[in-house]
């Protein structure tokens, strides 16, 4: 089998051709580019998550993340990087989050300076939520308690 670099794109990719014998000819193209790879937050991104602590097991409530970037803190450690002291991540970025309990919609979202607000729905099973958010290497989790409703009396 022989393999051919036919051209360069002018978008970051190649076009090859293989020959495979018999004359069988394929060809495929491949980009390497970073133009259509989702934007992640930066090393030294903060994630810091608001919810309600509590809600009804068949319930939902709202899941707040802000990413701030690291930035330069005057405090006592002498002017070093702090994790989650700078501007917002840029619009765009991909944040993920999964949980232990129930189901988040949407399972990822943008965010829009600085902030991204998913749902985090009860399936009716009391317990312990354990939501976490991620984006490159920053991550975070929250708990959010799933309480069984009260039974009621005839």
């Amino acid at each position: 089998m022989g393999l051919i670099i036919v051209r360069h794109t002018r978008f970051g990719g190649w076009i090859v051709r293989a020959t495979c014998g018999a004359g069988v000819v394929l060809s495929a193209t491949f980009f390497s580019g970073c133009e259509d790879s989702p934007f992640v937050a930066p090393t030294g991104t903060g994630i810091t998550l608001a919810a309600a602590t509590s809600i009804p097991a068949n319930g939902f409530t709202d899941i707040s993340a802000l990413l701030l970037r690291g930035g330069f803190s005057t405090g006592s450690n002498g002017g070093a990087v702090t994790k989650g002291v700078g501007p917002p991540v840029k619009d765009d970025t991909v944040v993920s989050f999964i949980t232990t309990l129930g189901h988040i919609e949407p399972p990822e979202a943008k965010t829009k300076d600085g902030q991204v607000t998913v749902t985090l729905f009860g399936d009716g099973v009391a317990g312990t939520a354990k939501v976490t958010a991620f984006s490159g290497s920053a991550s975070t989790s929250i708990d959010i308690t799933l309480t069984a409703a009260a039974p009621t009396s005839r």
